[in-house]
């Protein structure tokens, strides 16, 4: 098949992405390894075409001030709106461009930032989405009043899925999630599991982690820094697991997007955590060849989400045998089985979290080991389930539906 993906982000060198990014990633590249013949459309601050291993990467030019105009002023949420249909609007120009040299059998755009919302009722391709988000949770989450620009944008993405041939989400949490919000019915096709393949490691992290921590044992939180992720729960947490585990380090990596006033995260936990604070590392965001050492020496994952959909982090650090402290009610719970790979906690509830990690650092070696054995015989599984074997048979049931419509 002919594969094309619409999406607002992908992993180019060291760019930093979010959870959209990586899954496009691991997909195109699992799909080119079988065979399958994948370009990307990223919306990007150029234009340029490029090859990532064999999968096609169009990078086309979009307004550059979207970011930058995260504004309550009416004016600017209006212009910011109509850059994220400009954009869509040149991926769909883009698109038909190489259609008509090198036609698709199907397209698949993400819901956020509807890339797509130009394509998703052509008459020549049909276009499937990914939902990786439901806006209004989010929002909830993050702890903001929406603005008026915000209400068009959710609008935006809501219509990308409803509009689409078919859409479905990696995730039964979220398919109930719109299921009763939207009386939205979505397909579930869980998100494929990318198999570790070898890469060239750097210790310059883990190496500077273990220098500033003497105990060498950390508890460690990876990925967007943000309310949404529960990262600020973590403050009372260490405070609760500190004077009991005084040599316990905190590690935390990745990029912080502050909470709703403002103040960076790192910022907020240090202030919190004063008594603490020479145990609690904050990085930025890594490159996998780094973060991979500092995934594999922690003593355990931390993944308090309030709201997720199946993230690539707590998939990441099963691979690597680590197990993970996430929350129920998140997605997370069906990634992690409590008691045997990790420990699932109360959602937004830093007493039962720290609960869970307390009954990490408790296990003996013996149970440690057992675990272990658990987390490599349910990745095992994933494996066997072949996700991208049934993402591939979607496509093609679609792509079938599609013919039959416009006969």
């Amino acid at each position: 098949m002919n594969i094309g993906f619409l999406t607002p982000e992908y992993p180019l060198k060291n760019s930093k992405v979010g959870g959209v990014g990586t899954y496009i990633k691991k997909s195109a590249s699992e799909l080119t390894d079988r065979g399958h013949k994948i370009t990307v459309f990223l919306e990007s601050t150029r234009n340029a075409k490029l090859n990532d291993n064999g999968v096609t990467i169009y990078e086309i030019k979009c307004p550059p001030l979207y970011y930058a105009l995260n504004s309550k002023s009416f004016l600017k949420q209006l212009i910011r709106v109509s850059y994220i249909l400009f954009s869509a609007f040149k991926i769909k120009n883009k698109v038909f461009q190489i259609h008509k040299k090198d036609p698709f059998n199907i397209l698949q755009s993400s819901n956020y930032l509807a890339p797509g919302f130009f394509l998703k009722k052509n008459k020549k391709i049909p276009v499937i989405t990914r939902v990786s988000s439901y806006a209004p949770l989010w929002h909830a989450a993050f702890g903001i009043p929406r603005t008026f620009g915000d209400y068009l944008i959710d609008y935006l993405e809501l219509r990308q899925v409803t509009d689409a041939q078919s859409s479905f989400s990696p995730s039964r949490f979220m398919r109930k999630v719109y299921a009763r919000y939207e009386n939205c019915k979505l397909d579930f096709i869980p998100t494929p599991l990318a198999i570790n393949k070898p890469i060239k490691k750097d210790n310059f992290l883990l190496e500077k982690i273990l220098r500033k921590l003497p105990s060498k044992q950390y508890i460690l939180y990876f990925g967007s820094l943000s309310r949404i992720k529960g990262v600020d729960l973590m403050a009372d947490v260490i405070n609760k697991l500190s004077p009991k585990h005084p040599k316990l380090g905190f590690v935390f990596v990745g990029v912080d997007y502050g909470l709703p006033d403002g103040k960076p995260l790192s910022e907020f936990i240090y202030g919190q955590c004063q008594k603490y604070k020479k145990q609690i590392l904050f990085f930025t965001y890594q490159p996998r060849k780094r973060l991979h050492p500092v995934i594999k020496n922690a003593y355990g994952i931390a993944a308090p989400s309030r709201v997720d959909n199946y993230p690539n982090t707590c998939l990441e650090a099963q691979t690597l045998g680590i197990p993970v402290i996430g929350t129920n009610n998140s997605s997370i719970d069906e990634i992690i089985i409590d008691g045997k790979t990790g420990f699932i906690a109360e959602n937004s509830s830093p007493t039962s979290i720290a609960s869970k990690v307390e009954s990490l650092l408790e296990m003996s070696k013996k149970e440690r080991l057992e675990m272990q054995k658990e987390i490599a015989k349910n990745i095992s599984c994933i494996l066997k389930e072949d996700r991208i074997k049934i993402l591939i048979k979607y496509y093609e049931k679609v792509i079938k539906e599609y013919k039959e419509q416009n006969k």
